[in-house]
């Protein structure tokens, strides 16, 4: 794993709230060696919000914003359907 997806892995894993660092922590772990570039920045984008309004993305209570609703977060929300 390069340094980049290191870096993402960590910030995944140490959000602050423990539901989020779970849950995006494991989806790093499993998706991030075989992410694209463009998929990359999306989920960069995606550690930039916060945690409760991904958190609530992701478990579909609240609607994303166009600005964020992409590939990486349509698997996120698969992934924590698989769990």
């Amino acid at each position: 794993m390069d340094d980049r997806c290191k870096r993402l892995l960590y910030r995944s894993q140490h959000r602050g709230m423990k539901e989020t660092d779970m849950l995006m922590g494991n989806f790093a772990k499993l998706h991030l060696p075989t992410m694209n570039e463009a998929e990359l920045v999306e989920f960069e984008q995606l550690l930039d919000e916060g945690d409760n309004d991904l958190l609530n993305w992701i478990l579909q209570h609240d609607e994303p914003p166009r600005r964020v609703h992409g590939p990486v977060l349509s698997k996120l929300i698969e992934f924590r359907k698989s769990l």
